[in-house]
């Protein structure tokens, strides 16, 4: 299955996901009762960290309705899923998930290395600093100074470590908004041996990227902006720790150096995107 992220409206891998399927209904004519809109259809990700693993009942919950085996409408929707992929589908901007059909009757989406690459890379092009539209509305939520803190400060030293970056040579942004206009893109996969994975192999680096996936995937109320975006500043927090950038990094694996600032870009992205929706400013120093 292939979806294009140029043209989304959002980032948000599970939301994209639910799209297709609901597409996918239109091969039985009408949809059942029980799936009325996105949020009626079953799909969760396993809280393992890697791969991007989502797994959905939908036909499951179709077989009685339909008056089939959930094995049978599972194996013709992963089909027809699948079917949808076009030649060009580890195109840059394109999402290339891998669809199964898991007896008794679930399907299962796992997003390929290249296409979590471009997700990735998609992030780093969201707007940054000074970009987002202030919020439709202002948020009903009671916000205690305290708990912005850990966000706030999260996005100020992203920014920090990207404008030091600059200076250092090891990429270029653009003013006045601060976008990554090299490398183009970033350097996030190893293909040295033919095997395209991503760079960013360390426990602390996939739990950051899992958050970001969790953080786009679970923002509907401002109660879930502010959780996620506590637990995204948490995982960056951990992330920085763990990983090095500059000294040895940067001198002997610059392209890992570069994909980390890639990763801390998508970061401060989906930060910024998050206290946006709060109503609230993300600081770029502090």
């Amino acid at each position: 299955m292939n979806i294009g992220l140029s043209a989304a409206q959002s980032p948000a891998i599970k939301l994209l996901m639910l799209g297709q399927l609901q597409q996918a209904l239109s091969i039985y004519g009408t949809a059942p009762a029980t799936v009325e809109s996105l949020k009626a259809i079953p799909l969760h990700r396993p809280k393992d960290l890697t791969p991007i693993l989502y797994i959905s009942a939908l036909p499951l919950s179709m077989a009685k309705s339909c008056h089939r085996p959930a094995t049978d409408i599972a194996t013709e929707l992963a089909a027809h899923l699948q079917g949808k992929t076009p030649a060009n589908a580890s195109d840059a901007g394109q999402l290339e998930i891998a669809v199964a059909a898991i007896p008794p009757g679930w399907l299962h989406f796992q997003l390929t290395e290249p296409s979590l690459a471009n997700w990735l890379q998609f992030l780093t092009q969201l707007p940054v600093l000074g970009e987002l539209p202030p919020p439709q509305s202002p948020p009903q939520l009671s916000l205690e100074p305290a708990s912005l803190w850990p966000a706030q400060y999260a996005s100020a030293r992203c920014c920090s470590l990207l404008r030091l970056a600059h200076r250092e040579g090891l990429l270029a942004l653009a003013q006045p908004h601060w976008h990554a206009i090299a490398p183009a893109p970033f350097p996030w996969l190893d293909t040295g041996a033919g095997t395209g994975t991503l760079r960013l192999a360390h426990p602390a680096e996939r739990r950051l990227i899992s958050q970001l996936v969790t953080a786009l995937d679970t923002c509907e109320t401002p109660a879930d902006c502010l959780k996620q975006a506590t637990a995204l500043s948490q995982a960056f927090e951990n992330f920085h720790s763990a990983c090095r950038i500059w000294g040895e990094v940067k001198t002997e694996s610059p392209k890992l150096a570069q994909a980390r600032l890639g990763l801390i870009l998508a970061t401060v992205s989906v930060l910024r995107l998050l206290l946006s929706r709060l109503g609230l400013p993300a600081p770029d120093e502090i």
